[in-house]
């Protein structure tokens, strides 16, 4: 059996285990969500349970749809009667007191409502083998890039044991930013742009992406993701924007910014030393710096540096002497060196799109007031590119520290404490290396911009 197939052969067995053993309070929240849409509620105008005493559905309705006909045969067929097991019920915190809610999860859609998720896993692997083999690496590089995300702990956790979704997201995300591989090219703006819009629709956190998937993609084929990333949320959500237009806007785009520091986030060590309003306002200068780290990492867009040159580098040399025709050698000297300068700094950014994708989000989780361990999954298959394919040893440290430490702020064991959150020191531990990767990844792509591009360091430069 090759090792690919073998990979995936223990993952699925491990999921089958998994999948009936229980869920996570997301689930329940979205199983009960989906049987009110099957009785014809507006979940978000009218949330299934108070938002004080749990959080809403807050995601475009697209995985709502593709939940709902697996809600209803759960319900309505042979499948309602199975038994699966004593599955736990889930409690939330109202008023200070401890009030427990069974969420009317049968056992059988404790399996059916993971598949989705299953399905996100394999094509994830999937994507992550053929861009190794697109890299031209090996079998057993592609099998080993493969099973770092399909038997990692925290894939494993958060989606068959858990049942999030984020790796359905990453799937379409993955089957995007493999038609970044190469800059601009002339075709594939279609199905770039379809898969973007789809993975935004599923979860907002592509967006993030989206400044340079515009430059790298060019005008025209970014332009075209960029309006799929807005029309085809804008499709799905329409019964719902016609219904209550600004209710919706609240719960899928306000509703996460009303809350303090959360669980990994090291700004939880804020409330000990700053009040409300101090805390809010470094908040908010934190993601505005994210914003512009966003933009920073950009490089200059493909065509854009050929262009700034003026000529090529053979031509180069005529140029110069045209336009220093008195200084004679120093003068040219002088040319070549502003030019170079001149490169340098449009080329600073990082071109590769799995290590921009990779930066982008070790930024987020390092910036951000909100930091749930679900959100360790969205660097992972970009982290994975670059341990297997680059052998980024920064890379390889961040990828294991966040598929180890995801998993503990769980709702059964908690070896490092939660209070919601786990310990403090673990959260700073994060942060430090998610701090030398970003560090790493700007000082490679300065010095690759200083080379030429044949001896470029292959994770910074196309």
């Amino acid at each position: 059996m090759k090792p690919l197939a073998l990979v995936l052969l223990l993952g699925l067995l491990i999921r089958a285990a998994l999948l009936p053993q229980t869920y996570g309070g997301d689930f329940g929240m979205w199983s009960i969500t989906a049987a009110a849409t099957l009785r014809g509620q507006d979940t978000y105008l009218h949330t299934v349970l108070p938002i004080a005493r749990a959080g809403p559905y807050a995601y475009f309705p697209l995985y709502l749809y593709i939940l709902l006909p697996l809600k209803w045969l759960a319900l309505h067929t042979g499948l309602a009667g199975l038994r699966l097991g004593t599955l736990p019920v889930v409690a939330w915190a109202a008023g200070g007191v401890d009030r427990t809610m069974a969420l009317g999860t049968n056992p059988a859609y404790v399996v059916l409502g993971k598949l989705p998720v299953v399905v996100g896993d394999v094509v994830v692997a999937l994507s992550l083998a053929g861009a190794l083999r697109r890299a031209g690496l090996g079998e057993r590089a592609r099998a080993l890039g493969a099973a770092l995300f399909f038997l990692n702990p925290l894939v494993l956790y958060n989606g068959a044991f858990y049942g999030r979704f984020d790796s359905l997201c990453l799937a379409a995300l993955m089957l995007a930013w493999r038609r970044l591989e190469r800059p601009a090219p002339s075709g594939g703006g279609v199905a770039l742009a379809l898969w973007y819009g789809l993975a935004v629709t599923l979860k907002t956190f592509p967006v993030f992406l989206l400044p340079y998937l515009f430059v790298r993609a060019g005008p025209r084929r970014g332009l075209l993701a960029a309006l799929s990333a807005v029309a085809l949320p804008a499709l799905v959500s329409l019964p719902y924007l016609l219904d209550n237009a600004c209710r919706f806007i609240y719960i899928v785009f306000l509703y996460d910014t009303a809350k303090g520091p959360r669980q990994f986030s090291w700004q939880l060590a804020l409330p000990r030393l700053l009040d409300a309003h101090a805390i809010k306002t470094v908040g908010d200068v934190l993601l505005a710096l994210f914003a512009l780290a966003l933009i920073a990492f950009i490089p200059a867009a493909p065509g854009e540096e050929e262009r700034s040159r003026g000529a090529s580098p053979a031509s180069a040399p005529a140029v110069e002497t045209s336009l220093f025709p008195t200084l004679g050698e120093r003068g040219r000297r002088l040319a070549r060196g502003a030019r170079d300068r001149s490169e340098a700094r449009r080329g600073s950014g990082v071109r590769d799109p799995y290590t921009y994708a990779a930066v982008a989000y070790a930024l987020f989780l390092l910036l951000s007031k909100v930091v749930y361990e679900q959100y360790f999954l969205w660097p992972l298959p970009f982290l994975i590119v670059l341990t297997v394919r680059d052998r980024a040893r920064v890379a390889a440290l961040l990828l294991a520290v966040l598929s180890v430490a995801g998993p503990l702020a769980n709702g059964w064991i908690h070896p490092s404490g939660y209070r919601p959150g786990p310990a403090l020191w673990l959260s700073a531990l994060i942060a430090s290396v998610l701090v030398a990767f970003a560090l790493s990844v700007l000082t490679r792509s300065r010095r690759a911009a200083r080379l030429p591009r044949s001896e470029a360091i292959p994770s910074t430069m196309a």
